[in-house]
């Protein structure tokens, strides 16, 4: 069953409507990469997994260079949803 979950656009919309407001004019990216780092994060959390293992089905569905840029961004985003001291956006989306 979880090997073809993820947060919905949906679903993601409604989360990120409810964050708090960021301080300044700089905005967090919250576009459908960090989606889908969020949903390997629930998956990696409920299942116990590694997130390397989680499916990424948004990202399998686009061109192969886009998926490349994805993928060189994984572990900056993976380090601000995960570390102690998390941005106060990534904070609340935990």
């Amino acid at each position: 069953m979880l090997r073809s979950w993820s947060l919905s656009s949906e679903t993601w919309n409604e989360i990120i409507t409810r964050l708090p407001p960021v301080p300044g004019p700089v905005r967090p990216n919250l576009d459908d990469r960090v989606r889908q780092e969020a949903s390997a994060f629930v998956w990696a959390y409920v299942t116990g997994g590694e997130p390397l293992f989680a499916p990424r089905h948004v990202e399998a569905e686009l061109p192969p260079e886009v998926r490349q840029v994805w993928r060189e961004h994984r572990a900056s985003t993976w380090f601000q949803l995960s570390r102690p001291d998390a941005l106060n956006h990534y904070t609340a989306l935990r």
